[in-house]
């Protein structure tokens, strides 16, 4: 007898790119699990929000009942508001391909006649999925980069050395 087993899980195309290598392209702080873990979360927060489902409503349509008109649950507003918060957090050239390979689960189209040119293109469109997806991570891991040095001070020993005593002899 056959053992009845689950059927396997289709990959989606993010996972699909990850296995080819595609998403160790970008900044070498975050591994390929990392940003392919960011994508799926990305894509929990959409699905979770309800936005998936939304359509426009049909006002010509009769209600008797009153309709259904009825508000949110609160856990579907906490997840919209997270997935506005990450899409805040990208930046305008790498929002088309992430939402559209996370989200959407399409392929990326790049429309050339030339080998290289192509070549070149899909090269281009690796490292801005990789990029978008690196702010991703850097939105849900909470490690916010601002592109400023840290302060150091200048000096070199205790500066609360000596201080007792001087504030002794200023009498405060």
């Amino acid at each position: 007898m056959e053992s009845k087993s689950a059927p396997e899980k289709r990959l989606t195309i993010l996972e699909k790119y990850a296995a080819k290598g595609w998403l160790n392209h970008g900044d070498n702080t975050y591994s390929s699990r990392d940003r392919l873990e960011s994508g799926n979360r990305f894509y929990a927060d959409f699905y979770k929000s309800g936005l998936v489902s939304i359509r426009a409503k049909d006002l010509a349509a009769v209600r008797v009942d009153g309709g259904n008109d009825k508000e949110d649950p609160v856990q579907v507003l906490i997840a919209r508001d997270r997935f506005f918060k990450a899409l805040r957090c990208l930046s305008r050239e790498y929002v088309y391909p992430v939402t559209h390979i996370c989200l959407y689960n399409s392929r990326l189209r790049i429309p050339t006649q030339n080998m290289a040119l192509y070549k070149h293109e899909v090269e281009v469109a690796k490292e801005k999925l990789c990029r978008g997806l690196d702010e991703l991570t850097v939105h849900y891991q909470g490690r916010y980069w601002t592109g400023k040095p840290k302060m150091q001070s200048m000096h070199q020993g205790n500066i609360w050395e000596g201080f007792v005593d001087y504030c002794k002899e200023r009498g405060l």
